[in-house]
């Protein structure tokens, strides 16, 4: 896909927000996310989000004082959670 451009807007809570817009779709893609927002899309709570940050299993970056989850990472560290297993307990 081929970038058309890059905008960054202004969301409601006056937080900034780098979108990439490809020509193949009408759809706007977010790149990065922060702390909240990344709870918010996953389920998880802040906690468990800091915790997959501290030990690893979830990739932050820093943008001065901001952390910022790449979308695709967040992806990432949901995909590797174990299966949930709703069976009868083992013995």
């Amino acid at each position: 896909m081929d970038v058309e451009q890059m905008r960054t807007v202004t969301a409601p809570n006056n937080s900034k927000a780098s979108f990439l817009k490809f020509e193949d779709k009408d759809t706007i893609w977010k790149l990065s996310i922060s702390i909240n927002e990344a709870a918010s899309m996953s389920g998880l709570g802040r906690s468990s989000i800091y915790e997959a940050m501290v030990s690893g299993k979830l990739k932050a970056k820093k943008s001065g004082k901001r952390t910022i989850i790449l979308v695709r990472d967040l992806n990432d560290f949901l995909a590797a959670l174990p299966a949930a297993n709703f069976g009868p307990p083992s013995n």
